[in-house]
């Protein structure tokens, strides 16, 4: 029987039933290693079936994580910036994940957290009848947003595509890129919102349209600002 390292009370299950200290497999090797990512990043239970769901059901993710089960999908929080900090390391490890000088990376991920605060302020104005109270209301937005994150890389290998195989000019890449990027965006945003709030379809899309327009107006004007 393995015990405790902090309390030396024998252990019984994954934890310490005396202290809390959680059972680790000693001494450290690349296994051991790889299953802690593997738990921080929640790959072994929510990561790959949040990202699923939230494409084809984002009704059902959202609905089963805001009435209290938060063991099948990763938290939105957790899921956001988890998302965010692989998209940062991979660019880290490249020559940018966005294409941008990592001065102005940093500065778009910036604009990205602003854009969601606003995105959330917009949410409440025109969905506050809908039974989401703020909270719950930020959660969904958070849990949207990521799936926004996670299009840029598809986005960039569609452009780098049509680049490298001579369809596109330079310019015409970056143009293809917002275009691919914008169309993508605003089909998911539909999408999410007309699954998430029930009620009369077409003001339920004529007001996703409107937090989309409105979200996206301010994004870019903060970027604007950045750049200046």
């Amino acid at each position: 029987m393995q015990s405790c390292p902090n309390c030396s009370k024998v252990f019984d299950g994954n934890y310490c039933t005396n202290c809390g200290q959680k059972y680790l497999i000693t001494p450290y090797s690349f296994r051991n290693v790889l299953l802690w990512l593997t738990d921080v990043f929640d790959f072994n239970r929510g990561f790959f079936i949040t990202l699923y769901h939230l494409v084809v059901k984002p009704s059902y993710v959202v609905s089963t994580y805001l009435r209290g089960n938060t063991k099948v999908y990763v938290s939105p929080f957790k899921y956001f910036l988890l998302v965010l900090t692989i998209l940062i390391l991979v660019g880290s490890l490249s020559s940018g994940s966005l294409g941008l000088e990592p001065s102005e990376e940093y500065q778009t991920y910036f604009a990205f957290f602003l854009f969601v605060i606003f995105f959330w302020l917009v949410n409440l104005l025109f969905f506050r009848n809908y039974g989401f109270n703020p909270v719950e209301s930020l959660l969904t937005v958070i849990y949207e947003s990521t799936e926004f994150i996670l299009l840029i890389p598809l986005c960039l290998i569609i452009s780098r595509i049509f680049f490298e195989t001579g369809l596109v000019t330079e310019k015409a890449k970056n143009l293809l890129l917002v275009f691919t990027y914008g169309t993508l965006i605003l089909v998911y945003h539909l999408w999410f919102t007309i699954n998430i709030f029930k009620g009369n379809n077409f003001i339920v899309f004529l007001k996703a349209l409107l937090t989309f327009f409105l979200a996206f107006t301010l994004l870019g004007f903060i970027a604007a600002q950045l750049g200046q």
